[in-house]
């Protein structure tokens, strides 16, 4: 039975950050790229690493609308997800990335034509691992929850938001997370075997 809908995470799972991030803040601040991603790949919030190089919110912003479109999507990102509409699967988005930051890299990268529902962290919204965002998206797209419905993330915190928000989690092996979470229903090796979900 094809997915009654699918709801991504965005970092270790539809792009590669880490690269772009470290980049950017170290053009911005006059860094080292290579330093600022031993940071982010010791799991330091980009956030932090922005305000500990001195980067402002709106200097990010800035840069995420003049080259978001640089932003390493895995591959076969943007054929599987024209395969997903196609079939008429409900797309959504879920991140703990600010709104701020995503709305522009998700017109840049343009996975945000494909999202029908997006949910930011933001007042009545925490971040994952709560099931708010999940929740939220949910009923953005007029759907119960059911067991046709997939989390897909690359980390604990998105599997235990898929818990708690009672859908399916299918663990992104080839994002960041090093080890597949408890409670994950499907491992995916690769993007494009979301169209087996």
């Amino acid at each position: 039975m094809a997915a009654a809908a699918v709801i991504l995470d965005l970092d270790g799972t539809v792009w590669d950050s880490r690269p772009w991030f470290a980049n950017a803040i170290a053009r911005l601040s006059g860094g080292l790229a290579v330093q600022v991603k031993r940071e982010l790949d010791a799991d330091a919030s980009i956030i932090q690493v922005m305000k500990d190089y001195g980067v402002s919110k709106s200097q990010l912003e800035w840069v995420a609308r003049e080259d978001g479109g640089t932003m390493q999507l895995y591959e076969q990102v943007i054929p599987t997800l024209d395969r997903l509409r196609a079939r008429g699967t409900p797309l959504g988005i879920v991140t703990n990335l600010p709104g701020w930051i995503v709305r522009p890299l998700l017109e840049a990268t343009g996975i945000g034509s494909y999202a029908a529902a997006i949910a930011t962290p933001r007042a009545g919204i925490p971040a994952k691992p709560k099931p708010h965002g999940l929740r939220s998206v949910l009923a953005e797209l007029k759907l119960e929850v059911d067991m046709g419905i997939w989390f897909v993330g690359d980390g604990n915190i998105d599997a235990a938001a898929a818990e708690a928000a009672s859908v399916r989690f299918a663990w992104a092996s080839f994002g960041y997370g090093s080890e597949v979470p408890n409670s994950t229903d499907k491992v995916l090796m690769s993007f494009d075997e979301l169209l087996d979900l």
